[in-house]
């Protein structure tokens, strides 16, 4: 993570992070969720402690995230055609909606 000013503040691990794209999102005051490319899952993270809230792997190649109102995760994934899929998942339980 890193501050306003672009100088590193905080390292977070994710539960089984790949080497491949991410994108990361503030969802509510204690935790980030992450979109993970390489490992095909969406997760959401505790800031303080780094545990994994919960784990979802239904979105295939995740790349864009967002946390909506702290109470939608939406998650856009690329793939070979021109089509974007945007899922809908519960920021609580990482079910989809």
């Amino acid at each position: 993570m890193y501050n306003l000013r672009g100088r590193p503040s905080k390292q977070i691990n994710g539960p089984g992070l790949s080497i491949d794209r991410h994108a990361m999102a503030i969802c509510g005051d204690d935790s980030v969720v992450v979109s993970d490319c390489g490992s095909n899952s969406v997760f959401r993270v505790n800031i303080d402690s780094g545990d994994g809230l919960w784990t979802s792997n239904l979105v295939s190649k995740p790349e864009g995230v967002v946390c909506y109102k702290n109470r939608y995760v939406l998650v856009t994934n690329c793939n070979t055609d021109t089509r974007i899929w945007i899922g809908l998942l519960d920021a609580e339980t990482g079910v989809v909606l």
